[in-house]
């Protein structure tokens, strides 16, 4: 989520990019000792993701205090996207991680840090990308391209409109002939009674 909602701008995909590294990193320095000091030594293993994520949680909060306090503006642009760093599966992936390969304390921050660093290159990078996309023109070929695309959508429509007008107007054919062909009945039926009548009264 904050990959594609926040890579807009170089500016907040830098402040998600520095926000990102602080919790990763720490997270990944705080779980080790909650790991190796409180659920080893407890036998409260199966607690693993629950105790690793409430320590992000508190960690995202502490940042997201901090900016609303030093940089309201970079708080405003992140938005939503700032808490939900805490439900991101990178930062959670990387402590659990850091579990299973058997870091030590040294290790696991540093992975973290790296795995953090790496994260917020891709996001600087691509907001860079999607930056100069907005602002460079289109080449000549994409206009020419554009143009056919929409001269086929309104020949597309066109097409559509005039099979619509035909359906809206057939019924209304059908009933004007059934109605023009009752009348040439009722004509028939009328002439052939005059007809039979005045044979009835031709002299024998």
């Amino acid at each position: 989520c904050p990959f594609l909602g926040v890579s807009k701008q170089y500016d907040t995909a830098k402040g998600m990019s520095m926000a990102v590294i602080f919790v990763m990193t720490l997270a990944s320095f705080i779980t080790w000792f909650v790991q190796h000091l409180i659920l080893v030594p407890l036998h409260l293993e199966y607690m693993q993701t629950i105790a690793f994520i409430l320590v992000i949680a508190v960690l995202v909060g502490i940042v997201e205090m901090a900016l609303k306090k030093i940089s309201p503006s970079l708080y405003q642009s992140l938005g939503v996207y700032l808490p939900l760093i805490t439900t991101n599966c990178a930062v959670l992936g990387v402590a659990i991680l850091n579990v299973d390969n058997g870091y030590n304390l040294l290790e696991s921050t540093f992975n973290g840090f790296c795995a953090a660093a790496g994260f917020g290159l891709a996001m600087i990078l691509f907001s860079c990308i999607r930056e100069r996309l907005a602002l460079v023109n289109m080449p000549k070929w994409m206009n020419e391209l554009r143009s056919m695309r929409l001269s086929r959508l309104r020949w597309l429509c066109g097409c559509d409109c005039l099979r619509q007008s035909a359906r809206e107007r057939l019924p209304g054919r059908r009933q004007a002939r059934c109605g023009q062909d009752f009348r040439d009945y009722g004509q028939c039926g009328s002439s052939r009674r005059r007809s039979q009548g005045r044979q009835r009264n031709l002299p024998r």
